[in-house]
């Protein structure tokens, strides 16, 4: 026996296209891409002023160091010094964050 491949969830399928459809009508994707790697950079940006007392390289970004490489809607972050269970923690209420990464879950 090998593997075979399950139904193919037809409605889910085309949500999809109708949702890239969406997305790609005129330049409404370059607008969105535009906020969200704003929102992005921002929120690096505070993390670094709020973070500067324990150093200047407290903050390493994960990924290409030219933010026009990275995802728009993605921040990933090391935290020099700082135990990632105990901030998941203190910021669980307020913002939506993981450590890790799901290709290295159990």
């Amino acid at each position: 026996g090998g593997r075979r491949a399950g139904t193919e969830n037809v409605p889910y399928v085309a949500g999809m296209g109708k949702a890239a459809e969406l997305l790609t009508e005129g330049d409404k994707w370059r607008d969105n891409a535009r906020v969200m790697a704003e929102n992005r950079d921002r929120l690096l940006d505070r993390l670094k002023f709020h973070l500067n007392d324990l150093g200047d390289d407290v903050v390493r970004t994960n990924g290409p160091s030219d933010p026009a490489l990275r995802l728009p809607n993605t921040l990933s972050v090391g935290l020099r010094s700082v135990r990632s269970g105990d901030l998941l923690r203190s910021i669980r209420d307020r913002v939506a964050a993981s450590a890790g990464s799901a290709c290295h879950a159990s």
